[in-house]
């Protein structure tokens, strides 16, 4: 596959990007990106699908108690599907929610820990053996599904800094622009000026804040932005800007589209009723 297996076209014709003055921007307000990772949507016998499943970026599936499933690099999958050899792992979905709307943010692969692990064990943290680590754990693309990679191959994983994983994200901004792009007044001929703005801190109560110089183009004060957050970080997959990020190949669907009821439960987010599977994932799981 190719390295940056990222669908423009697709991804514009689903609704997931919008054409702003910037260029084109991720609408997370219509992206229920979760509804991708239903098992059952998809026909994991697909020759062709087979074929292209390989290298770097290849996945199988971990499939939840719930009927969705969340993604892990090949290496990664006897080791989080099972404690031991005949001694399967049960995943559960831990959903985000907002809490003004109620409306679903992000949904996250869990299971309860064992012996001397944390209490609630998360997939994306497991994958990276970050279960003791202090830090954090990022999804590039942000989806709280894809956890390919691993702590030797870098896909969409990766052990963070806590303000790195904060800045990685998709804010809502009230005046429409891109992250880090603020109005900056009215050029002499009458037309908005924009800049980019970028803080750092330097202390436990002291922030510095960075501007950059002001232009009539909200790309180039975009570019700043993510040129700062690139010299910060030391890396350039953000999720501001969508040809830096991967995005998994699915098989073809089975059928259009399959309903999960996410609504809360009575014991929370997690979802524990049984699931019968459909289609095997045997077969799948020997081409590697």
């Amino acid at each position: 596959m190719d390295e940056r297996s990222f669908d423009f076209e697709a991804a514009l014709l689903a609704g997931e990007l919008e054409q702003t003055d910037a260029g084109y921007e991720f609408n997370n307000a219509i992206d229920p990106w979760w509804d991708d990772y239903i098992y059952n949507l998809y026909d994991w016998g697909d020759p062709k699908w087979r074929k292209q499943n390989r290298g770097k970026f290849a996945w199988l599936p971990v499939v939840m108690n719930n009927g969705m499933f969340f993604m892990v690099s090949p290496s990664q999958y006897k080791r989080m599907m099972f404690h031991g050899k005949n001694d399967p792992k049960s995943w559960c979905a831990k959903i985000d929610r907002d809490p003004k709307t109620g409306k679903v943010t992000g949904i996250y692969a869990r299971r309860c820990g064992r012996k001397d692990e944390p209490r609630i064990v998360y997939a994306h943290r497991e994958a990276m053996r970050a279960l003791a680590w202090l830090g954090k754990v990022d999804h590039g693309n942000r989806r709280g599904l894809d956890c390919r990679g691993s702590t030797r191959v870098l896909v969409n994983l990766r052990r963070v800094s806590s303000r790195l994983n904060a800045s990685n994200s998709l804010r809502q901004k009230a005046d429409g622009l891109p992250s880090g792009v603020h109005k900056r007044g009215k050029g002499a001929k009458g037309q908005q000026l924009y800049g980019g703005q970028y803080c750092v801190r330097v202390s436990t109560n002291k922030v510095r804040t960075i501007r950059s110089r002001k232009w009539s183009s909200i790309e180039r004060a975009k570019q700043w932005y993510l040129n700062q957050l690139n010299r910060r970080f030391n890396t350039k997959m953000w999720v501001h800007d969508v040809t830096s990020l991967n995005y998994p190949t699915f098989p073809p669907r089975r059928v259009k589209r399959i309903e999960i009821d996410l609504a809360p439960k009575q014991r929370g987010d997690v979802y524990v009723p049984p699931y019968s599977l459909e289609a095997s994932i045997e077969n799948l799981v020997a081409t590697f």
